[in-house]
């Protein structure tokens, strides 16, 4: 009688190479997923800093970011220039800082 199945060899050698495959690119997938974080990170703390320096130049009060945690400092500075800054720990573990200027 002929057998047309597969032995027990080539089924453990397929599980060892799709294990293989998962295994390079699973890090791969997180590196990415972390970077994109990141950079929405970015642009809600640049769009945030865009609203607190309109804020001080329309002369209304300040409000808090409440995405995530951020340390944030307006600052006035020679000749009425205003300094908004922002500084956080991103999703990839690394620090930032973001600020802008604007002249009333």
């Amino acid at each position: 009688m002929k057998c047309n199945g597969f032995t027990l060899i080539e089924v453990m050698l397929s599980f060892f190479l799709i294990t293989m495959a998962i295994a390079t690119i699973l890090p791969i997938f997180l590196f990415i997923y972390q970077e994109r974080n990141t950079i929405r990170q970015q642009e809600e703390i640049a769009l945030y800093l865009e609203q607190e320096t309109h804020r001080y130049l329309v002369g209304e009060d300040s409000k808090p970011f409440e995405s995530f945690v951020i340390e944030y400092e307006g600052k006035v500075l020679e000749q009425e220039v205003y300094r908004a800054c922002a500084e956080w720990i991103a999703d990839n573990q690394r620090e930032y800082e973001t600020c802008l200027y604007a002249k009333r």
